[in-house]
Order: C-alpha cells, then structure tokens, then sequence
C-alpha cells in the first residue's frame, strides 16, 4: 500500500473516507475538503509529487452526483466487445480507489484487450511513475500501428 513514511497520513485517509456519515455533501466546499482529506488513498506513496497532483483542480459535486446516479448501460459489455481495435487497460498495482481486478476485467471486455499494472503505483500513473507509464503507452502503441 501507500509508503511506509506516509502511513499516517494513509490511516487518516482511510479514517475519513469511512466516516460513518459518509462524505460531506452539503456544498462544493465541504465536498472538496472530504475530497482532500481522502486524497492519500489514491497513491502508493505520499511524497511532494503525489501532495502538489492532489491540490490541482476541484471536484464538481453536481458532476460526481450526477456520475454516480446511473447505472452504466445494461448492453455495455457487448458494445465493448464489438470494439476490435486493440485497447490497453493500465493501472496502478496498489490502486486503493478502483483496485486492479476491475482493470483487469475491462481488458478482458476487448477481443484485443491488454492490461499493464505499474507497480508500487495508485490510481495516479502519470504522476507516480510517470516512466513507466509513458514506456506502456509506447510499447504498446509501437506495437499498433
């Protein structure tokens, strides 16, 4: 999980993000504060990188109510079936926010499917591993022309 020297910070993500009343939705303000205070359980360490990458922008209340109101399509594993281009699902190895087995199991909704999990990454691949990230994303689109 998240580094050793960042445990407490991790603990007291984790100690927020299960609140029993749940997270603050009475304003956008609010919201984000919880969005914050959560924020090191998106990230296998909490350094200065993974810190500046959570303060960026501000979550939209409406739009995360709004996202989370539907259920996605019932027809939607087949609609991603019929997509034969080759598709890459990569992740984070210690991705606390959606876990790898839902990466997984996108890919495998693809005829031409792949996975990469980075290792000793969140759900932040960009930002915590930015090398491995890019070298994936070369391999594989190298490899489609």
């Amino acid at each position: 999980m998240i580094a050793r020297e960042s445990q407490s910070a991790w603990s007291d993500a984790v100690r927020h993000f299960w609140n029993p009343t749940g997270a603050d939705l009475s304003d956008e303000t609010a919201f984000n504060a919880w969005q914050q205070a959560c924020a090191p359980m998106g990230y296998a360490a909490w350094t200065a990188a993974e810190q500046k990458h959570a303060q960026l922008g501000k979550f939209c209340l409406a739009a995360a109510q709004a996202f989370f109101s539907v259920q996605p399509p019932g027809d939607l594993a087949g609609r991603l079936a019929a997509v034969k281009a080759p598709t890459l699902a990569l992740g984070g190895a210690q991705d606390c926010l959606t876990g790898v087995r839902p990466v997984k199991a996108l890919a495998r909704l693809f005829p031409n499917g792949d996975v990469v999990l980075i290792d000793q990454c969140g759900h932040y691949p960009w930002v915590e591993r930015p090398a491995e990230f890019r070298r994936a994303a070369d391999t594989f689109l190298g490899g489609h022309d």
